[in-house]
C-alpha cells in the first residue's frame, strides 16, 4: 500500500510538471494551423496556412518543447493550402492540400520535406476541374495514400490516390453515390483502408467506408439522424473498433453539437454521443489515449460566433465527459483544428486565434488535465525549485521588449506587476495560480516612455522581491 501511494504521488507530480504553453505563431498574417504533431526529436511541427499578398501559402513552423519557434518555412507558388501533415519514416514530413491555378481550377498538392523543412519533391494531381487533398498517410511500402475531393459532375465525389515513395501516382479510384460526398480523414487497416466523411443524404449523414488495398469498396456505413451530421476525424482503437468524431444537428433543436461515434471493426455502431456548447460546438479531431479515454478538440461558440472558444475535452471509453477546458486566446476567440498526444502525457493542439480582428496561427500545449499557461508565460524547467526568486530582466536596458524570469517552489497565486518611477502600477503581466517551476515572461514597453521602472513578484500575497529595469528608446 505504501509503495502504491508513492507511485501514485510520483505519477501526479509527473502530470503536474508537464510543460505547458500557448502561442500565437504568426501575428502578422491571417491564417490558421491545420495539423500539429510531435516530431521524433521531441519538438513539434505546425502545418497551416497564411495569407501573403492576398494569396494563401503553406506555413511550416518548427517549435521546441517550450513553445519557442526554431524556424519557419513557406511553400507554394500562386495559391497553396495545406490540409494535412504526417511525419514520415525518414523523419521528414509529408504535406497534402491543394494549389489553385490562375484559371481558378485546383490540383491536389503533395509536398515531401526533410526534417529541416527543405523540399525533397512536390507533386500535383488532377482528375477534374476541382481537386483538393484532405488527408495523407504513409503506407507500409513507403508510398502514400490520399483522400481527395473532386468535382467531375455537379456535385463532389471522393477521390483516392495511391503513390509510390516519390509521389508518382500508382492508381486512383473515384467513390461516387450520385450525390455529394466528402472524404476527410483516412486510416490504414489490415488489408485495406478506412475513410470517414459525410454524404449528402438530405440532410447529410456521417460516413465510414472500408476498401481493399486497391480502393474497391468492401462496405459503407452511415450514422446520424434527422439533422445534418458529418465526420471530420477517425481514430483506430487497436483491434477493437473505430472512433469517429465530427458534428451533429440531430440531437438538439437549435444548436450544432460535437458528435462522437464508437463502432466495432465492421463499422456497426456500439454507441453515439453528442455534446452541447453554450451556443454551438464542433469536434474537429479526436485521439485515443490508452488507459484514459478519448480526447476531443474543436471549438465552442458563445452567443456570438466571432467569440468562439478553442475547446479540448476528455471523455472515458463510454463517451462520458471527464473534464474539458476552453481557451480564449488574445481575449478575442479561437478554435482548435487538431489535437495529438504529447510524450509527457499532455496534448498539443493547433488552430486559429482571433488576433487583432484577424485569425492567426495558434498552438497550445496542455498537461494531462488539459490545463495550459496563458499566452506570454513560458515554463522554463520541469525541475521543482527549493525557494522563490526573481531574476534580473534581460536585456537591460531594453527597447521595447525584455524578458523576466522568476522561480516558484510551491503551488500558489502569483502576480508580477510593473510600476513606474513614481510607484504607480502600470501593468500586471502575471496574475494566475502557478505550479512549482521556473517561468519566463516578456514585458513589452512599446507604449511607455523611456525611464526607470520596477517589477515586483508576489506569491500568495507575499512580496518575493522587487527589481529595477531601464527602458531606453
Amino acid at each position: 500500500m505504501i509503495l502504491l501511494c508513492i507511485l501514485l504521488l510520483s505519477s501526479i507530480t509527473s502530470m503536474a510538471q508537464s510543460i505547458t504553453w500557448q502561442r500565437i505563431l504568426d501575428s502578422t498574417h491571417y491564417g490558421g494551423v491545420s495539423k500539429i504533431l510531435q516530431t521524433s526529436d521531441g519538438g513539434y511541427a505546425s502545418v497551416g496556412n497564411v495569407r501573403i499578398n492576398n494569396l494563401y501559402k503553406i506555413n511550416l513552423t518548427k517549435i521546441d518543447i517550450h513553445g519557442n519557434i526554431l524556424w519557419v518555412k513557406i511553400y507554394g507558388t500562386g495559391y497553396a493550402v495545406a490540409r494535412w501533415a504526417e511525419e514520415t519514416t525518414d523523419n521528414g514530413l509529408i504535406i497534402c492540400g491543394y494549389s489553385d491555378s490562375a484559371s481558378g481550377n485546383s490540383k491536389v498538392y503533395l509536398l515531401k520535406t526533410d526534417s529541416t523543412g527543405n523540399i525533397q519533391w512536390q507533386r500535383y494531381y488532377t482528375y477534374s476541374s476541382l481537386d483538393q487533398g484532405n488527408c495523407v498517410k504513409q503506407t507500409s511500402d513507403g508510398g502514400f495514400i490520399l483522400t481527395c475531393r473532386n468535382t467531375l459532375m455537379s456535385y463532389d465525389d471522393g477521390l483516392i490516390i495511391k503513390t509510390d515513395n516519390a509521389g508518382i501516382r500508382q492508381w486512383q479510384k473515384v467513390i461516387t453515390y450520385n450525390t455529394a460526398i466528402s472524404l476527410q480523414e483516412l486510416e490504414i487497416v489490415p488489408n485495406g483502408y478506412l475513410f470517414a466523411g459525410w454524404i449528402n443524404s438530405q440532410p447529410s449523414n456521417a460516413l465510414l467506408i472500408k476498401t481493399n488495398l486497391v480502393g474497391d469498396t468492401i462496405w459503407t456505413k452511415t450514422y446520424g439522424g434527422s439533422g445534418s451530421d458529418a465526420a471530420y476525424s477517425l481514430e483506430l482503437l487497436g483491434n477493437h473498433g473505430y472512433l469517429i468524431a465530427g458534428s451533429t444537428g440531430s440531437f438538439s433543436v437549435s444548436n450544432t453539437e460535437s458528435y462522437l461515434i464508437k463502432t466495432d471493426t465492421s463499422g456497426s455502431m456500439i454507441w453515439q454521443k453528442s455534446y452541447s456548447g453554450s451556443y454551438s460546438e464542433v469536434c474537429n479531431a479526436v485521439k485515443y489515449k490508452p488507459g484514459t479515454g478519448y480526447v476531443m478538440a474543436g471549438y465552442m461558440d458563445t452567443t456570438e460566433i466571432s467569440h468562439s472558444r478553442a475547446l479540448i475535452k476528455m471523455v472515458d471509453t463510454n463517451g462520458i465527459l471527464l473534464r474539458q477546458q476552453t481557451f480564449f486566446p488574445s481575449n478575442r476567440g479561437g478554435d482548435f483544428n487538431d489535437v495529438e498526444l504529447a510524450n509527457d502525457g499532455g496534448f498539443i493542439c493547433g488552430g486559429g486565434a482571433n488576433n487583432n480582428s484577424a485569425f492567426s496561427l495558434y498552438a497550445a500545449k496542455t498537461d494531462s488535465l488539459l490545463q495550459a499557461l496563458p499566452i506570454g508565460i513560458t515554463q522554463i524547467s520541469q525541475i521543482i525549485p527549493k525557494e522563490s526568486s526573481l531574476l534580473q530582466n534581460y536585456p537591460n536596458p531594453f527597447n521595447p521588449e525584455t524578458k523576466i524570469r522568476f522561480v516558484i517552489p510551491k503551488t500558489g497565486f502569483v502576480q508580477l506587476k510593473i510600476y513606474d518611477v513614481a510607484g504607480r502600477l502600470i501593468e500586471t503581466i502575471v496574475d494566475k495560480q502557478l505550479s512549482p517551476s521556473i517561468y519566463e515572461v516578456t514585458f513589452d514597453g512599446s507604449k511607455y516612455t523611456s525611464g526607470l521602472y520596477f517589477y515586483q513578484l508576489t506569491s500568495d500575497g507575499k512580496i518575493v522581491d522587487t527589481k529595477k529595469m531601464c527602458l531606453l528608446k
